[in-house]
């Protein structure tokens, strides 16, 4: 079962141009009003306070090597430390998971979606097959298309069909 393939280009350029423009406005209206600056300050300072916890944990060594510290008050103290510390450790990949989602992010509304955009308004203009397909396989990793209804007879130009791009994200072709 098969479909004119210029209904076919056409309903692929259409799910093209649908995915750039859900994906510039859903990545400004979710990730639009991150503040890196912040997420950075909040690294570094949960670093040191992560660095003034090995030292306290250390000290602890020491003072029951002194004979200051009880065993029991050495292993209440280290374990109420190294908790502390295991906390700031997950705060910390935590801030820099969001703060790579963001960068990610920005790289996608400042590179690869303007990339896209051009490759799409380039698209439009080429004369042969052989461009528009290596403009195609710049922009997609795979398309799929599926038609399982045949068209009767003068109903050709019905796209009973439906196309499933996979945009490629990581292309990094000027």
């Amino acid at each position: 079962v098969s479909s004119p393939i210029e209904l076919v280009e056409k309903e692929l350029l259409k799910s093209i141009g649908g995915w750039l423009n859900l994906a510039a406005v859903n990545t400004e209206t979710i990730y639009g009003n991150i503040d890196n600056g912040v997420n950075k300050k909040a690294i570094d300072s949960l670093e040191n306070e992560l660095k003034t916890i090995s030292e306290q944990i250390n000290k602890t060594y020491d003072l029951l090597e002194q004979g200051i510290y009880t065993t029991e008050m050495f292993t209440e103290r280290n374990k109420l430390l190294s908790s502390r510390q295991a906390e700031i450790e997950g705060k910390i990949t935590e801030l820099k998971n969001k703060l790579k989602e963001h960068i990610s992010v920005t790289e996608l509304k400042t590179n690869i979606i303007p990339r896209m955009q051009r490759l799409i308004r380039q698209y439009q203009t080429l004369p042969d097959a052989e461009s528009k397909n290596s403009i195609l396989k710049e922009l997609l990793i795979k398309a799929t298309y599926e038609k399982t209804v045949k068209n009767n007879k003068g109903t050709v130009d019905r796209n009973n069909f439906t196309i499933e791009i996979f945009p490629n994200l990581l292309s990094s072709k000027k």
